[in-house]
């Protein structure tokens, strides 16, 4: 089967800077390897604002002399609910939650984040957080189910800046063309520290066929990466709606892993609709949207 590779690196003109076809028979037959690390951070993309993706979310940790830095990367999806990886809310390579789990910060509203918050921001604490039943990491640190859930103390004022996003129920997710994944953090592989300031950046890659029905592959490449994207971060497909004008929904979340499929590494992401049952049980809401004729 033939996919055709459209990457961008402009957002204002959004100019396609590679289209180039690729054959795969979608075999997914070789050695998992997934590298858990909540620092890992996207790698070039362009640089956008928060008013194009009003629901990222900064989830941070307290540091050394009480600052708080950017840890994972979230989205909101109801008033009072915010969603990232798994991984991102546990210790490290372990099913327990982090100690401090309930000292994280949440950031919303702000298109940079570091070294201070945008004045704009509004920040958020902790009520109650919730891992997938089926989270786990098994032998080679290769990670199941990577998907938590927060519940915030006050419920999300909804802003220009500030709005939650549809999750898409449908699959398969390969159909709807390019997704982009969004996150703040380094602009090259090899850059020590993240920019200053460290605003939100987004990267185009290709949905492929996964055998494991839970996850969402991505494929990379020509420098422009999410394998090493801000784990935790949506991952949204431009969708045109029955009615009105077309929207991002939420398909995956970035979970910085990755995956060898015919020779070639692609990183891999939780795939959102997997789990419309466990948020819609979790939450007492139905989050997941699914177009009438699906």
């Amino acid at each position: 089967m033939k996919f055709i590779v459209l990457l961008s690196c402009s957002l204002a003109l959004e100019n396609v800077i590679v289209a180039k076809n690729y054959e795969t028979d979608n075999k997914d037959n070789e050695t998992d390897l997934t590298k858990l690390d909540r620092r890992l951070k996207i790698v070039n993309g362009w640089p956008t604002t928060i008013e194009k993706y009003p629901f990222t979310v900064s989830l941070q940790d307290r540091r050394r002399h009480g600052r708080y830095g950017h840890m994972c990367g979230a989205s909101i999806i109801g008033r009072h609910w915010i969603m990232t990886a798994a991984h991102c809310l546990t210790k490290e390579y372990s099913n327990q939650l982090m100690d401090n789990v309930m000292q994280l910060r949440i950031v919303v509203g702000a298109t940079t984040v570091e070294p201070e918050p945008d004045a704009a921001a509004v920040y958020h604490s902790i009520e109650s957080v919730h891992v997938s039943p089926c989270w786990m990491v098994r032998p080679k640190k290769v990670v199941e189910c990577d998907i938590g859930l927060i519940k915030t103390t006050k419920a999300i004022d909804f802003t220009t800046r500030v709005q939650p996003v549809k999750l898409w129920k449908y699959t398969p997710v390969y159909r709807l063309g390019d997704v982009a994944v969004l996150g703040w953090g380094k602009t090259a592989r090899d850059q020590r520290l993240p920019p200053q300031p460290n605003t939100l950046r987004g990267v185009y890659l290709q949905p492929i066929k996964c055998h494991n029905y839970r996850t969402l592959c991505l494929k990379a490449g020509y420098g422009y990466d999410a394998a090493h994207g801000d784990s935790g971060g949506p991952v949204v497909a431009h969708v045109k709606m029955v009615q009105g004008e077309p929207e991002y929904v939420q398909v995956g979340i970035a979970s910085g892993g990755f995956r060898k499929l015919e020779g070639r590494w692609h990183n891999r992401n939780t795939d959102v609709a997997e789990f419309c049952d466990w948020i819609r049980d979790t939450t007492k809401s139905d989050f997941c949207f699914r177009k009438p004729n699906q």
